[in-house]
C-alpha cells in the first residue's frame, strides 16, 4: 500500500501538517484492517465475540514464520544488488529477485535432504534467520537515515478491508473454503500433502503415486522449508504428522505465506503502475490487484498463483529499466521468468511472453543478443535442479510433458504408459473449436449446471468482479488522451503491456483447459491499464481520488460477498472447528462416551483417525486427499498407476493383501465424476467398485457409510482377523 499519494491536496507535502496526515493515515489503515478482520471473522464461526480472539491466536502462531520467510527473501536479495544498481526502483527489484532467490534456495535445500530431521530444523531455521537479519539491518539503516517512512494512500483504507478478508480466509483450515476450487482439493492432494510426505521421506523428491511431485514445486519447497524450520526436528508428534499437529498452525503458516506473496504481487503491481503511469496510479493498481475476488480466493490457500504474479510484476519492472546494461536486464528477467515457471509451469508462457515482449521492445536490436543469452542461461540455471531430479527419477526431465521427446517402451514416458499420458493430457486441454474457445472467454459454459461455481470459465466469472471492464475502460481513456499526456505517461510501455495482455489471452485460449483461474496472470497488466486510464480523467487531486475509489468499492463489494457466501453463509465455520477437529487431536482426553457420540456423526477422515486402531492401513479408493489422516494411508492420484487396473474384481482382495491394506475408504461419488470425465484409471469404474463392495468386502460393525457424499468404509472380505482393521475397543 506504500505510494507517494499521501495527501490528496498536495502529494509532496513535507510540512509538519503533511507528516501528521501521513502518519494518521497509516494508523487509521491499521485500525481499519484490524477492525475489519474482527468483524469478518464472526459470521458462521459460532464463537460470537470470542471469534477475534481465536483469529488472533492463529495469527500469533502462524504469521511470524510466514513473515520471516518473506523477510528472508528480501534480505537475501541484497546479495544481488549490483544487478540493479542505478535502477529507477531498486527496492522493488530487490524484493522480486530476492524472493525468487529464496524459493530457489528452498528447493535446492529440500532436494539435497537439508530440510528434514534435526539437520532440517537448523538449516531451515538458520537460513530464514540469516535472511531476515539482513532485511532488518537494511530497514534499520533506512529508518535511521530518514530515507523511508511508511505511507498509505487514502485509497489504502479500502484495500485494508480486502487484506482483512485475505487474512481471515487464510486462517481457516485447508480444505474449508472456496467452492470454485472444490474445497481446496488440490491443496489436500499435493500442495500441502507433498511437503508432509517430503518431511517423512527425508528429502524433496518425485513419488510415482503422485504425479504432481514431478512438477518443479518451488512453492511447495517453501512450505517444506516452513515445516522444517518449525518442526523442532520431528517428523511426527505422536500419531500426528508434524504439519497437522497443534491445530495445524504450520498449515496455516503456509497459507499465510501465499497470502503474503499476494500482497507482494499487489505491491509490485502498484510499483509498476507508478513507473508507467505516475504516482497517482499506484494505489489504484494495488487496490484492484488485492480487491479482485480471485486474489483472495487463491491467495488465502496454499497455492502458487500469487507467487507467479509477483514474479510477473517484478519481471515487467526489470524489463522497463532501460538505463541498465542489457545483460543485467536479461539476467534479472531470466531469473524471474525461471522462478515463475518453477513455481507454476504455465509461468514459462504466461510470464515469459509478456516480460519478453517488454524487454525486447524497449531495447535496441543490438542489445538483444546479450539480453537473450544472459536471460536464457540464468533461466535454465534456475530450472536446472528440477530438470535434473526428474531426469534422474524417470528419464524425462519435464515429466509428465513432452512424451514424444522422451518415450519409453510402454508407449508412454517416464514410468507411465501411453494410456496414462493420453488421459493426463486430455484432462489438461480443451478440444473445442476456435469459436467455442472464444465463446467461453465471455459466456457461460453451456455444459455446466445452472448456478455452478464454475459455470463461467473465462472473464465473466463472478470472482473477477468488473476488473476486465475497468481495464478496457482504462485502455480506452488512454487512447483518447492528447499527445502531451501520452508522452507524460510513457505510452509505448503501456501499449506493450496491453499487447502482452492480448497475448496472454491467446495463450489461455490455446494452451490451457480454459478455466477462469488460469487467467490470473492477466491481473497484473489489467490492474495497471485500469489504474493508468482512470487517473487521467482529471488532474484535480480530490476529484481523481473520488473517481479512483469507485472501482475499488465495486471490487470490494464483490470480494466481501464472495467470502460471506462461502459454506452456505457460514464462512468461518473452520475457525472453531479447526485442524484439530479434522485430525481428532481436539478429542484427545475426552471421556469415551463423548467420543462415541462424535463417531456417530463425524466425517470419514475423523472416523478413521478416532475409531480405527493405531497402525490400521487405509486404502483411499477414488479419493486422493490424505492430508488429515493420521493412520497409514495408501493412495494414488487418478492419473497415476492404480494397482487395481487390469485386475479382475475377484482378485482385488489379493492386491489389497499384497499392499497390507486393512480397510478401504471408497468414494463412489468421486469415482463416478472421474469416470464421467474420462479421467478414471482403466477398470476402476463405479460399477466395478460397487461389485467389489457387494461381493468381496465386509462392512465394519456398525456399518460406516456417508451416503450424502457417496463414501463407504469397508474391509476386504478375506482380511485376516486382528489385522488392525475395525474400530478400537
Amino acid at each position: 500500500m506504500r505510494t507517494s499519494l499521501v495527501n490528496p491536496a498536495n502529494p509532496g507535502d513535507s510540512t509538519p501538517a503533511g507528516q501528521r496526515t501521513r502518519r494518521a493515515l497509516v494508523v487509521f489503515a491499521m485500525v481499519v484492517l484490524l477492525a475489519s478482520a474482527c468483524v469478518l471473522c464472526i459470521p458462521g464461526s459460532g464463537l460470537g465475540a470470542y471469534a477475534p480472539l481465536v483469529l488472533l491466536e492463529r495469527l500469533v502462531y502462524s504469521l511470524v514464520p510466514a513473515v520471516a520467510y518473506l523477510a528472508a527473501g528480501v534480505g537475501f536479495g541484497r546479495l544481488l544488488r549490483p544487478l540493479w544498481r542505478g535502477a529507477t526502483d531498486e527496492f522493488a527489484l530487490q524484493v522480486g529477485v530476492g524472493l525468487g532467490l529464496m524459493l530457489t534456495l528452498s528447493h535446492l535445500m529440500g532436494w539435497a535432504g537439508l530440510l528434514s530431521g534435526q539437520v532440517g530444523r537448523w538449516a531451515g531455521l538458520g537460513t530464514i534467520l540469516i535472511g531476515a537479519a539482513l532485511a532488518l539491518q537494511q530497514t534499520h539503516r533506512s529508518l535511521r537515515g530518514g530515507g523511508w517512512e511508511p505511507r498509505v494512500s487514502p485509497l489504502g483504507l479500502l484495500s485494508a478491508i480486502g487484506i482483512a478478508v485475505l487474512l481471515v480466509a487464510a486462517c481457516a483450515p485447508p480444505g474449508i473454503h472456496w467452492a470454485s476450487e472444490f474445497g481446496g482439493y488440490d491443496v489436500l492432494e499435493y500442495h500441502l500433502q507433498l511437503p508432509q510426505e517430503w518431511l517423512f521421506g527425508g528429502r524433496l523428491r518425485p513419488f510415482e503415486h503422485n504425479v504432481y511431485s514431478f512438477l518443479p514445486s518451488y512453492m511447495e519447497a517453501a512450505y517444506l522449508h516452513l515445516g522444517a524450520a518449525t518442526s523442532g526436528g520431528r517428523q511426527s508428534i505422536g500419531q500426528l504428522p508434524v504439519l497437522v499437529e497443534g491445530e495445524g498452525y504450520r498449515l496455516i503458516a503456509c497459507q499465510l505465506l501465499h497470502a503474503g506473496f499476494a500482497l507482494v504481487a499487489a505491491w509490485l503491481t502498484a510499483r509498476l503502475s507508478r513507473r508507467l503511469a505516475g504516482a497517482a496510479a499506484g494505489p489504484v493498481a494495488f487496490g484492484l490487484a488485492i480487491l479482485t475476488p480471485w486474489t483472495v480466493v487463491t491467495g488465502s490457500m496454499a497455492y502458487n498463483e500469487m507467487t507467479m504474479l509477483a514474479m510477473l510484476a517484478a519481471g515487467l519492472l526489470a524489463a522497463c529499466e532501460t538505463g541498465l546494461p542489457a545483460w543485467r536486464r536479461g539476467v534479472m528477467c531470466g531469473l524471474l521468468v525461471g522462478v515463475a515457471a518453477s513455481v507454476k509451469p504455465t509461468g514459462l508462457l504466461f510470464v515469459g511472453v509478456p516480460v519478453g515482449v517488454m524487454l525486447l521492445a524497449l531495447a535496441r536490436v543490438r542489445e538483444w543478443p546479450a539480453m537473450i543469452g544472459a536471460g536464457c542461461v540464468v533461466g535454465l540455471a534456475v530450472l536446472g535442479p528440477w530438470l535434473a531430479r526428474n531426469a534422474i527419477a524417470c528419464g524425462n526431465p519435464v515429466f509428465p510433458f513432452a512424451a514424444s521427446l522422451f518415450p519409453n517402451e510402454l508407449g508412454g514416458t517416464g514410468h507411465w504408459t501411453g494410456e496414462q499420458v493420453a488421459r493426463y493430457m486430455a484432462a489438461h486441454r480443451f478440444d473445442g473449436s476456435l469459436l467455442e474457445r472464444v465463446r467461453l472467454l465471455v459466456a457461460p459454459d453451456p455444459g455446466a449446471a445452472a448456478g455452478a461455481p464454475n459455470a463461467h470459465r473465462g472473464m465473466m466469472h463472478g470472482q473477477w468482479g468488473f476488473l476486465f471492464p475497468f481495464a478496457l475502460l482504462g485502455a480506452g481513456l488512454l487512447l483518447k488522451r492528447p499527445r502531451p499526456v501520452w508522452r507524460e505517461l510513457l505510452p509505448f510501455p503501456l501499449a506493450l503491456l496491453g499487447a502482452g495482455l492480448v497475448l496472454q489471452v491467446v495463450l489461455w485460449l490455446f494452451t490451457t483447459h480454459l478455466q477462469s483461474r488460469f487467467l490470473l496472470p492477466l491481473l497484473v497488466p489489467a490492474a495497471v491499464l485500469a489504474a493508468a486510464g482512470l487517473t487521467t480523467i482529471t488532474s484535480h487531486p480530490r476529484a481523481r481520488l473520488l473517481i479512483s475509489a469507485v472501482p475499488l468499492v465495486i471490487q470490494l463489494v464483490f470480494t466481501v460477498n464472495t467470502f460471506l457466501a462461502e459454506r452456505g453463509g457460514q464462512p468461518n465455520v473452520g475457525l472453531a472447528n479447526g485442524v484439530g477437529v479434522r485430525t481428532g487431536e481436539f478429542f484427545d482426553g475426552l471421556p469415551s462416551q463423548e467420543v462415541a457420540g462424535v463417531l456417530e456423526r463425524c466425517p470419514p477422515e475423523l472416523f478413521v483417525n478416532l475409531a480405527l486402531k493405531p497402525g490400521t492401513r487405509v486404502y483411499l479408493l477414488g479419493d486422493a486427499t490424505p492430508l488429515y489422516f493420521t493412520r497409514p494411508v495408501i493412495y494414488q492420484t487418478t492419473y497415476d498407476t492404480s494397482p487395481l487396473s487390469g485386475v479382475e474384481v475377484s482378485e482385488w482382495n489379493r492386491v489389497f493383501r499384497s499392499l497390507g491394506v486393512d480397510v478401504v475408504l471408497v468414494n463412489l461419488s468421486e469415482i463416478a465424476r472421474l469416470e464421467k470425465s474420462g479421467w478414471n484409471p482403466p477398470g476402476v469404474t463405479a460399477a466395478r467398485v460397487t461389485q467389489w463392495m457387494q461381493e468381496h468386502s465386509m462392512p465394519l460393525l456398525p456399518p460406516q457409510r456417508w451416503e450424502s457424499s457417496g463414501m463407504y468404509l469397508v474391509a476386504p472380505a478375506d482380511a485376516a482377523p486382528g489385522s488392525g482393521g475395525g474400530p478400537r475397543p
